[in-house]
This record gives structure tokens, sequence and C-alpha cells, in this order.
């Protein structure tokens, strides 16, 4: 008998491709599945961190602006504002329970302010942290007029000898006579 003519190896044969193509299948399905759980979990994921980077970003901008304005006061309204200190209405409502909290620090280092922001996060995070130095001239109104004093020279207390004919800015160095 030939193979070819035999009716019962051609039933086997359809039916032996059938369970291969069926196999086939279902893992081609499986791979499938397993491709797009991974996709999916880390579309999630990036979603996720793009968010942190722009909250990231509101509150590194908001300790920025908050320290620049603190900076250019007087030292001595520097302690009630930082008593004061709240978190602007659009970052307030862009960072969910978002605070701000400040420090005045004076030590060997020199003046320096020191905020903090923290806001509700994804897990446990530290609060973003940003120190401001002021600038030596920007020292208390009594320091001021003690290093003021001890700084003259005996020729600063007597102007009235040292008065000569002025010397002509850099306006009127092209004007005429």
């Amino acid at each position: 008998m030939n193979k070819t003519n035999n009716p019962h190896s051609c039933k086997r044969l359809t039916s032996l491709r059938r369970g291969a193509i069926l196999s086939e299948a279902l893992v081609s399905a499986a791979i499938l599945l397993a491709g797009i759980g991974i996709l999916a979990k880390s579309q999630y994921n990036l979603r996720r961190l793009w968010s942190d980077t722009c909250h990231f970003q509101l509150a590194t901008d908001e300790l920025c602006n908050q320290l620049e304005r603190l900076t250019r006061l007087p030292k001595d309204q520097i302690p009630k504002q930082l008593l004061e200190l709240k978190v602007s209405d659009e970052i307030s409502t862009r960072l969910p329970e978002c605070r701000i909290e400040g420090t005045l620090i004076d030590d060997s280092m020199g003046p320096r302010i020191q905020l903090n922001v923290d806001w509700k996060r994804v897990g446990t995070g530290k609060p973003l942290e940003l120190v401001g130095w002021l600038k030596p001239g920007d020292v208390a109104e009594d320091t001021r007029g003690k290093r003021a004093n001890s700084e003259q020279s005996p020729s600063d207390t007597t102007p009235s000898e040292n008065v000569g004919p002025a010397a002509p800015t850099s306006s009127d160095a092209g004007a005429k006579p």
C-alpha cells in the first residue's frame, strides 16, 4: 500500500498539522500577552516618572523663587517672613499637600536661609532642600554700624579737609564746557 493513497494516513497527517498550528497559536498568544503586559507596565511607570519629574521641577522653581525673594530682604525682616512662609496658589493646586518651611541659620559658615518643601508623592521621599547665603552686607543694623565705625580712618572723619575739585564722571567726559 502506498502512503499517499491510504485515506487513514491523510487524516492522521492533517490532524498532526492542526495540532502543531494550534500549539504554535497558543505559544504566540502567550508571548503577545506577555509583551503587552510588559509594555503597559513600562508605559505606566514612565508616565509616573514624568509626573514625578514635573512635580520636582515645580517644587524647585517654588524654592528658588521664595529663596530669591527672602535673600533680597534685610536680615531683620527675614525671621518674620519665614514664619509667614506659604506656597504660592498655583503650586499648591499642582502639588498635592505641599508645605514649605524655612530656617535662618547664622553660624561660622555665615548667615544663610534654608528652605524645605515637601509634598505627597507615591512612595517615600526626602523633602527638597535649598540653601541660600545672605550677602556679607546684609548683616543686622547694629552690627553694620559697629563695623562701619571701626573701619573708618581719620581722613574719613574730617571730609572738609579732603575736599578738592571734583573729578569728571564718564558722562561728563564727552561734554563741552
